[in-house]
């Protein structure tokens, strides 16, 4: 009984987890805010890589929306995922003066709320990162009092999706039963 209802729960925040995977219909924000990801030394890892062509794509589409690009240095980083972000968006062709950087963050709640202090009063926001993330990053946003668009960055290859995504789920149910 236990298993099976384990089983439904998981399921269930599955569904919803999948439900924000594909973002927003229209996303256009004045401020994308870019989640950072694992930088290994001072390249970008694989889904920071796919969550900087995610956000040069938008800013392509969108030309008067600035981005934050948000985290710190960490382990292994020999510069923070901010500064990595900054240069491959200035690489792929967006402005320098359309980027600001927010390189203290370490968490994905610190992400949101150092971002959160670099945006101007009454600005709308997207957030970019990966598709099974999404969900928990806005339920995030929204205990901020933000109510952003959702910008997925695909994740890819099935195999890696499917295992970031039950990893997810359980993330998701410590979020909710820990906070932010």
């Amino acid at each position: 009984a236990l298993l099976f209802l384990a089983l439904v729960v998981m399921s269930l925040t599955g569904g919803t987890i999948a439900r924000s995977a594909s973002g927003t219909a229209d996303p256009q924000a004045d401020c994308l805010i870019v989640l950072g990801c694992q930088v290994r030394g001072t390249v970008p890892s694989r889904m920071l890589r796919q969550r900087i062509d995610a956000a040069a794509d938008y800013l392509h589409t969108y030309p008067d929306a600035v981005a934050i690009v948000s985290g710190g240095e960490g382990p292994g980083e020999d510069i923070s995922e901010a500064e990595c972000m900054y240069n491959c968006l200035v690489a792929a062709g967006i402005a320098p003066e359309r980027i600001v950087l927010e390189d203290r963050a370490t968490s994905t709640m610190e992400n949101l709320r150092y971002s959160l202090a670099l945006l101007d009063e009454g600005a709308s926001v997207a957030i970019v990162s990966n598709e099974f993330h999404l969900y928990r990053a806005d339920q995030m946003a929204r205990q901020l009092g933000l109510s952003p668009a959702l910008v997925p960055a695909s994740t890819g290859y099935p195999i890696l999706l499917t295992s970031y995504f039950l990893r997810e789920i359980l993330a998701v149910w410590k979020f909710h039963l820990l906070g932010g």
